[in-house]
């Protein structure tokens, strides 16, 4: 990007319901932005958008704040699994619905130094196959 840009960060923890582990979108702001984004252009930056339970929850949260527009940008996009539909401005790759690692992404703490994404291999703890996707 060429223009100036300011940076900021949220951190946040998602929370599952029930014993069956399913997530009911339940999401705490554990580290809130430092800066005012009102009147601001604002870019939401992604890892994965999953179900979208979490993105439409911090879209929701920040369009409450006036930004004088707001966009998503993800990694990688599970399409597959969405919940809720939440716009999509820019991704990279739309993955299957596999459990992915590396890039920052981890399984039990493991994983997240890979240089590439990939998907664990089936029956095992151990991250072997890169991810297939479609780039856009």
């Amino acid at each position: 990007i060429s223009i100036p840009v300011k940076i900021d960060f949220l951190a946040i923890s998602s929370f599952s319901g029930g014993a069956s582990g399913a997530s009911h979108g339940m999401v705490r702001i554990a580290k809130d932005l430092d800066d005012s984004i009102q009147d601001e252009d604002v870019l939401l930056v992604e890892d994965i958008v999953d179900t979208g339970l979490t993105t439409r929850y911090l879209l929701q949260t920040l369009a409450g704040r006036g930004p004088r527009s707001l966009g998503i940008c993800t990694l990688l996009d599970r399409a597959v699994r969405r919940i809720v539909q939440v716009p999509v401005d820019f991704r990279c790759f739309e993955i299957p619905d596999r459990f992915v690692v590396g890039c920052g992404l981890d399984y039990k703490q493991l994983y997240r130094n890979l240089p590439y994404i990939a998907v664990l291999k089936p029956g095992t703890d151990e991250a072997v196959t890169p991810v297939p996707g479609k780039s856009r």
